[in-house]
């Protein structure tokens, strides 16, 4: 990522918290300025000290308002940087006023850095169901999806997902503890009503 980011920008670290990820972006690129913006004024004056443990000296300014009014509340800037388990907290219709706000804020050679959790890897796939989905259930068939590996780049399965679809009703499974294990009769499941992507 070094080679995109543009030399000694003035850095705008919004959505900030107490700004040490700006801190380290503006000692990484030397940026002459780091603007800190976030609503929450208390956390703001942490930022001080992050360029003081970061050891740079640079112009500071300390910014409290809303991220989607940046551009009313900034000048412009050669690098945005978002960073964090921010997005969250907005849905999609602000996350657009959001970025559009952000892109007034930039000059025209101007980097807009997002670090965004990979939730699909690191919620669904990690956590939640893994290699196996029951889709859907009804007393006459029962649909699953089976995943194949993880292209963590794209943010999709590596492999194949492939849906499969009981042409008859299962026997149900035993609870308790302990790894639960089905083998299902050859020929229950058809790929045919299901989908299979690269």
């Amino acid at each position: 990522m070094e080679e995109l980011l543009p030399e000694e920008p003035r850095v705008l670290d919004f959505c900030a918290g107490t700004g040490i990820a700006g801190a380290a972006t503006a000692k990484a690129t030397n940026a002459p300025l780091l603007t800190v913006l976030d609503a929450r004024n208390e956390d703001l004056k942490k930022a001080r000290k992050w360029l003081e443990i970061a050891g740079i000296s640079l112009e500071l300014k300390l910014i409290t308002g809303y991220v989607r009014e940046v551009s009313k509340l900034v000048g412009e800037h050669g690098l945005a940087l978002l960073w964090g388990l921010t997005m969250p907290h907005f849905d999609p219709f602000d996350a657009v006023r959001i970025f559009a706000n952000v892109t007034l804020s930039l000059n025209e050679d101007g980097i807009f850095v997002i670090k965004e959790t990979d939730r699909v890897y690191g919620i669904l796939y990690n956590i939640g169901y893994k290699d196996f989905l029951v889709e859907s259930k009804t007393e006459d068939h029962t649909i699953v999806s089976v995943h194949e590996g993880y292209n963590l780049k794209r943010g999709t399965s590596g492999g194949h997902t492939t849906s499969y679809r009981a042409s008859r009703r299962l026997p149900k499974m035993g609870t308790g503890s302990g790894t639960l294990r089905r083998s299902w009769p050859s020929g229950a499941f058809s790929s045919g009503n299901g989908s299979s992507s690269q």
